[in-house]
């Protein structure tokens, strides 16, 4: 044995084990081999009624050839099985496989059925069996591979069993199957699908989410046009709410995203339809989708409850994988006047904290880098300020002391940071620096420090109306 190559070690040494098996028991034993199913010992006698089988079960079992699963079920190793099958006489494997493809299909288990035709060198007639089966919807999660390696249907067969078989098992691997049979498919042909059938849009989950995703795998720009029709076809909320559900899981999957017709469409209506929409206008990542809908997160966040049955089945979560997206999300922030975040204490984002605190950890990377590229645009910097603010980054305040001497409302906003969060800055250097007679800055800058003083150390500076001192905060 020592001598032999590796590979061969293993099934030598199974052949020399399963050699010691008694004459009475060998011809059951080899047809044992031939199982590639886990058995019960009663259906091995049923196929091989005129072999001694329990005799072949014992000894395989003390030969350590086959392994029991629990009183009554035995499982031959398929490392076995390889090294075995082999040895045996092919006119007594091809009845044994022939015996076993017969009791399967007595069964109804089609996919096992399959396997021992084939074994038994009846490849016709398995792959027959194979698109038969496929053809009418039947075990399609078992078939696929089979029947997509060997070509036994095509992609327009695929979509018409969707369209016309009312039950199709594991349908959910429709666009997989597509995607296998690598073949161009026209996707308005999907889509007539359901235009045909709306009613299983709503009636079957698993159904619509695969016909909406293949749908968009062949053509994403499809996706403005599903959205009306779910919103026009379907009636109920509930149902409408879980068809969207669908059809935003397929474009996440099917890397979707709206165009200009669903934005307007989202500008222009009611406030519910608007919340149905609003996974697709985040999940777009640009800011001509952002900006709408951050506006209406800001202005309506009383319609916006987590216990509503559409966030629970649509929900809303912000995409930040790039610091491009922290850009276009910072883009569309809504203004604030720099009064109100005075007034507020606050960095007012509070309306949106649900989308930003869950991407915590991404747009603090990229909000703390974007205040030192001095080519970003004023809204971006100042939002990127903002985002920080409200999430409590620790350095801020030092981030921002460079962008003082701007003159742009950039520098205002820097300047508000110390009233915003006095917590994060150094008060003994702000004091110092209103009361050093010496400072070089301009008078608008000491005015501001000298704001945040008051407001910080709470000083008694006669600063007068602030409205007229600061009108740029207004």
């Amino acid at each position: 044995m020592a001598a032999r190559p590796a590979q061969d070690v293993l099934p030598f040494a199974e052949q020399r084990r399963f050699a010691q098996v008694s004459g009475g028991a060998r011809t059951g034993a080899e047809k044992l081999v031939c199982f590639a199913l886990p058995f019960r010992q009663k259906d091995a006698e049923q196929i091989f009624s005129g072999d001694n089988i329990g005799a072949a079960i014992r000894e395989l079992l003390r030969l350590g050839l086959l392994r029991s699963m629990d009183d009554d079920l035995f499982e031959m190793h398929e490392a076995v099985r390889a090294g075995l099958e082999g040895t045996i006489a092919r006119n007594v494997r091809v009845a044994a496989h022939e015996a076993l493809a017969a009791w399967y299909g007595r069964q109804g288990n089609i996919t096992a059925e399959i396997l021992h035709l084939e074994k038994a060198g009846r490849q016709t007639e398995a792959r027959a069996r194979a698109r038969d089966a496929f053809m009418r919807g039947k075990s399609w999660r078992s078939l696929a591979a089979y029947d997509t390696e060997n070509r036994l249907v095509s992609a327009e067969e695929v979509i018409s069993v969707v369209a016309d078989v009312p039950e199709v098992e594991d349908k959910y691997i429709f666009p997989s199957i597509l995607r296998q049979l690598g073949r161009p498919v026209d996707a308005n042909g999907l889509f007539q699908v359901i235009r045909r059938h709306p009613e299983r849009i709503t009636a079957d989950y698993q159904g619509a989410l695969a016909i909406f995703e293949a749908i968009l795998e062949f053509n994403p720009a499809l996706l403005d046009d599903l959205i009306r029709f779910v919103l026009e076809t379907v009636g109920e909320t509930h149902r409408k709410e879980s068809a969207l559900g669908s059809l935003m899981l397929a474009a996440r999957r099917s890397h979707a995203f709206i165009g200009p017709a669903t934005i307007e469409l989202f500008k222009s209506a009611p406030a519910e339809t608007k919340r149905w929409l609003l996974p697709f206008m985040l999940a777009a990542r640009r800011r001509d989708a952002l900006r709408p809908a951050l506006q209406f997160i800001a202005t309506e966040p009383q319609d916006l409850d987590p216990q509503r049955g559409a966030l629970r089945s649509l929900g809303l979560a912000l995409q930040i994988d790039q610091k491009e997206d922290a850009i276009e999300f910072l883009a569309s922030i809504p203004d604030v006047r720099p009064v109100e975040m005075l007034t507020a204490r606050s960095a007012l984002l509070g309306p949106l904290d649900g989308l930003i605190l869950p991407r915590r950890k991404e747009l603090e990377l990229y909000c703390a880098q974007i205040p030192k590229d001095a080519t970003e645009s004023e809204k971006i910097v100042e939002s990127a300020i903002r985002v920080l603010v409200f999430l409590g980054y620790p350095a801020i305040c030092a981030l921002c002391e460079p962008l003082l001497p701007r003159t742009d409302s950039i520098s205002r906003l820097a300047a508000l940071v110390p009233v915003l969060v006095p917590d994060f800055c150094d008060r003994g250097r702000y004091e110092a620096k209103v009361l050093d007679p010496t400072l070089r800055t301009s008078q608008q800058v000491i005015r501001t420090l000298e704001f945040h003083v008051a407001n910080v150390f709470r000083f008694e500076i006669n600063l007068g109306a602030p409205k007229f001192i600061f009108p740029e905060f207004y």
